[in-house]
Parts: structure tokens; sequence; C-alpha cells
């Protein structure tokens, strides 16, 4: 069942323009949390939490995810243990255990694991590169990156807000 502002309680689907749609149970889901038009809209897996519009609308075995923001973790099908927070954060990631913060971070993920993407537009070397480690503000432009050996790599060096140069440059 479905909880529609405008019209109370409904069934399946909820359609039409500004709706907040919020499933109280689900055939085949469980203790699934969802907040938004098309959010978590084909999840047949469990303990998923979705806030936003379309925010992980393919997710469908998918267990453990929490996708927050427009389209978060959106294309994404079979993935767990993920939490994506930002519009299109996660894209279509089918891999586990990433964490993507800010506007279209980890966007070109598809079966990576274990990556930290911070920042908008922040990306993994590959879609389907494992443990990897990047702070920035834009694919390829990052203040601090990481790989699976555990071998910290500053981008342009880590600067203060005024320009200065502070800690090691190489790490």
């Amino acid at each position: 069942f479905f909880f529609q502002a405008e019209d109370g309680i409904r069934d399946y689907k909820v359609t039409g323009v500004q709706t907040c749609a919020l499933p109280i149970s689900a055939a085949g889901c469980s203790q699934t949390t969802a907040l938004g038009a098309g959010a978590l809209q084909n999840v047949s897996g469990f303990f998923n939490t979705a806030l936003g519009a379309c925010a992980g609308y393919n997710t469908t075995t998918g267990v453990s995810n929490v996708y927050v923001g427009q389209n978060a973790g959106a294309g994404g099908t079979v993935a767990g243990c993920n939490v994506y927070v930002g519009a299109g954060a996660g894209g279509a990631a089918t891999g586990n255990l990433n964490t993507a913060l800010g506007y279209c971070a980890g966007a070109g993920l598809t079966s990576g694991l274990q990556n930290v993407l911070i920042g908008p537009n922040v990306d993994a070397p590959a879609g389907n590169c494992s443990c990897s480690l990047a702070i920035g503000f834009a694919s390829g432009s990052y203040w601090l990156t990481g790989d699976s050996g555990r071998n910290i790599s500053p981008g342009a060096g880590i600067r203060d807000c005024t320009g200065a140069q502070i800690g090691r440059t190489h790490v």
C-alpha cells in the first residue's frame, strides 16, 4: 500500500506531479522505506532507505542501501550496503559497500566495490574500480586519492584556504 497526501491510501503505483509516495508495505520486500515519487519503485530487497524522486528507482534485490537525493542510486539493481547522498550519486552502480557523497558523486561506477568518493562529480578511476578513495570537486580534480594498496596521494598537494601547502606532499 502507498500513502499519498492528496488521496489517502492507494495501492500499487502512485502517479502524478509533485507526488510523495511512502511504501507502507510492498510485496516481496521488508523493512524498506521510501519517500519520493518513484523512490524504490522496483524494490524486492530488504532494509533499503530512499529519500528523493526516483532514488533507488531500479533497485531490485539490493539490500541495506541508503539513497538520498533525486536519482541517487537510481540505476543500480542488485547492489548492497551502499550509501549515496546527492542528486545522481551512485549512478548505475551494482557493486557493494560504496560510499558516494555529493552531486553526481560516483555516477560512473558500475561494478566497483568498497569505493569512497566525496565531492560533486567525483568518480573512481574506472567504473569497475574497487577500494578507491577520491576527495575533490570534479572528476580528475582531486585533493586526495587512494588505492587498494592503501596508498594515499595528494592531488595538487594539501593546501589550506589561502593556498599555502600544509602537511607532507608525499605519503
